[in-house]
């Protein structure tokens, strides 16, 4: 028996050398896998090390002291030569990140600073012990290089400390870096108002040679390729990186082609650029920039879309968008509605909470197009809104709209897989007076004039009938009306409805109008619209009279230039128009180019803004999650009152700085 446990002695070391060296191949042989980290990597040939070295001894049953104690040396001899000579750095420290000790390879590391022995390893890294966990590594720099730092926690007498191995990620992060930068992306590029200028010039062409030398210059800043595809349209293709300096110096390629101007009243040109690095691969990116193209496009052109993982990101917008329709777009738009309506079992029409006299023209004008079409149209509304309740009773004594309006719940019951659902006057579901409605629906359209928005819920629509220039929702269907039903089918109601709409939202033909405004005007009251009617719909009645002065009783001028007026007493949903008028009437005030209206409304507090052509409220309440027009815009948040103000502020101020404002 002696002579037998001195053998196993002797062969003990033998062993452990053996398996140590297994071990170590193991090691080399899982290193180059590059999906296990090199700390995966080492506890994997140290944990066979040890359970091998285990199993020998258990398999021996070496009994001797003298072996075992000779054993456990050997053991702890051999990882710590292991440990002290691993190529990846490692450290002990207490828990207040004093070294206690480092292997070879970190005194290499950080040999530019001397010994670290005693040293806080937060001072001579990036680490934060507060963050340090054994479930998760964390990234950090140590000495101009980065790590990938894995910590494990022991105790050793009575006192705790942190193991920690760094694995060197600088050449790692540097090539996905490179890779990144290298990343392709798409873009299309549309001189977006020629048609325009040209009713005003007869020959640009060299401003439009210009307009291509910019653009020829742009694309060879960002090492990317340019390509004409058809008239005034472009295709470019550059990467991550000169994406990366457009945004930095927030795409003044727009500025550059604004400062083009042609003709005696130095009309500028303006482009709309839609971008996407979005996907996998260069279809889908290419796919991403047609739809950004498209927002950008439908939020009224002079702007950039760049579309991420993320979502849609916008830039510029700072101009009002000119009126580029014509009549045979709308006869193209009223062809399409028509054949959409035709197939439809029944069609539901729906607008904005708080509807307002443009989304009731609107609605009516869609709901006698269904007529004309045969089509059963309903109409949803609120019918506990006072407003609502006004328009109704003009209505009330026609048969034909006996059971046209339908709340939300009815309009639930009526959805078969063949209705149409028709959008009027927003575009955004979170806006709309039902939103579950409007994503339940399988076929809808919108009809709208304020710029696209980019909603937290989403939908595909069957057509999208945007077009900021209009000047109204009830301006777009009333030209879809003319190029569509027979001559006396609108009744005088109806064409009151529209009328009533536009003059609203051109505050009585004074902001907003162009040719298509005056000619949709002159279809209405060929029909039998009255000015005097439609505009008495527009008067405030005394409770709204008052409500307005109390909202312009407490007013600040914000910056020299943003009127801002609030009432913080808590409202009826109707004091939606009181604030609209209130911020309207704001812009009366010499040097006031923003007004803003705020109040509360059911717990939540309201936003109206209007400016005169020098600022954009839109992009101002868009950063609030709010949206509209160039000089009309609104908001709503769950927030106190004060907290919004100051908000409205902030919003203010980033959009002065984004501009290049001083004041």
């Amino acid at each position: 028996m002696q002579n037998k446990n001195k053998n196993a002695g002797k062969q003990l070391p033998i062993a452990i050398l053996i398996i140590g060296v297994l071990s170590l191949g193991i090691f080399l042989v899982l290193l180059p896998i590059k999906s296990l980290p090199n700390l995966v990597c080492f506890a994997l040939s140290l944990a066979f090390f040890l359970i091998g070295s285990g199993l020998y001894a258990y398999l021996t049953r070496d009994t001797s002291s003298d072996a075992e104690a000779k054993f456990g040396r050997s053991l702890g001899q051999i990882m710590l030569e292991i440990v002290i000579k691993m190529h990846l750095p490692m450290v002990i420290c207490d828990t207040g990140g004093k070294i206690i000790w480092r292997n070879r390879a970190f005194g290499e590391a950080t040999e530019s600073i001397g010994s670290v022995m005693g040293v806080g390893l937060d001072t001579i890294s990036s680490i934060s012990l507060e963050e340090l966990s054994e479930e998760n590594g964390c990234d950090v720099e140590v000495c101009d290089r980065c790590y990938r730092a894995d910590a494990f926690a022991f105790k050793t007498d009575e006192k705790n400390y942190w193991f920690i191995v760094f694995s060197d990620r600088t050449e790692y992060n540097r090539l996905t870096e490179m890779v990144e930068n290298e990343r392709s992306v798409i873009a299309y590029i549309l001189i977006d108002n020629l048609d325009e200028l040209s009713r005003h010039v007869q020959d640009f062409g060299s401003e439009v040679n210009d307009i291509a030398g910019i653009l020829r210059d742009f694309a060879a800043s960002l090492d990317g390729v340019l390509r004409e595809y058809d008239r005034n349209k472009y295709l470019l293709i550059t990467n991550r990186a000169g994406l990366n300096r457009c945004i930095a110096d927030n795409f003044s390629i727009l500025d550059k082609v604004r400062e083009v101007r042609i003709g005696d009243m130095g009309l500028p040109f303006t482009i709309s650029v839609g971008i996407a690095d979005t996907g996998v691969t260069l279809r889908d990116r290419e796919a991403g920039a047609r739809e950004a193209l498209g927002m950008a496009l439908a939020r009224g052109g002079d702007q950039v879309v760049y579309k991420t993982d993320d979502g849609l990101s916008f830039y510029g917008g700072n101009t009002r968008p000119v009126q580029k329709r014509s009549s045979v777009a709308a006869k193209v738009r009223s062809c399409e509605l028509v054949a959409h309506i035709s197939r439809a079992s029944n069609v539901i029409i729906m607008g904005h909470g708080g509807a307002d006299q443009d989304c009731f023209g609107a609605s009516v004008g869609i709901a006698r197009l269904a007529m004309f079409c045969f089509i059963k149209p309903y109409i949803v509304v609120d019918k506990s809104d006072p407003n609502t309740q006004s328009f109704l009773a003009k209505f009330k004594n026609i048969p034909e709209y006996a059971d046209v309006f339908v709340t939300a719940d009815d309009a639930q019951d009526l959805v078969t897989g063949e209705t149409l659902l028709v959008i009027v006057d927003v575009n955004n579901v979170d806006h709309m007076l039902s939103p579950g409605l409007a994503l339940s629906v399988g076929d809808a359209l919108i009809i709208d004039h304020h710029r696209k928005t980019d909603p937290h819920k989403r939908r595909e629509w069957l057509a999208e009938y945007i077009e900021p220039s209009a000047s109204s929702a009830s301006e777009l269907v009333a030209e879809m009306l003319e190029q569509s039903i027979s001559e006396g089918m609108l009744l005088r109601e109806e064409a009151d409805a529209l009328l009533g709409g536009i003059l609203l939202d051109t505050k009585q033909f004074t902001k907003s109008t162009g040719t298509r405004t005056l000619n949709a005007a002159i279809f209405l009251r060929s029909a039998g619209a009255s000015v005097y009617e439609s505009a008495c719909e527009l008067k405030s009645d005394f409770g709204e009279f008052r409500k307005q002065s109390k909202i312009l009783s407490d007013l600040v001028i914000y910056r020299s230039r943003f009127a801002i007026a609030k009432d913080e007493d808590e409202g009826a949903p109707i004091d939606r128009i009181a604030a609209a008028k209130a911020a309207e009437s704001l812009l009366s005030i010499k040097g006031v180019d923003a007004s803003f209206a705020l109040i509360r409304i059911g717990g939540e507090t309201h936003i109206s803004a209007r400016s005169n052509a020098s600022v954009s409220v839109q992009l101002i309440l868009e950063k609030m999650g709010g949206g509209g027009h160039f000089d009309s815009a609104g908001a709503k948040s769950h927030d106190p009152m004060l907290a919004v103000l100051e908000q409205l502020k902030a919003a203010i101020d980033e959009y002065l700085e984004e501009n290049g404002a001083s004041n």
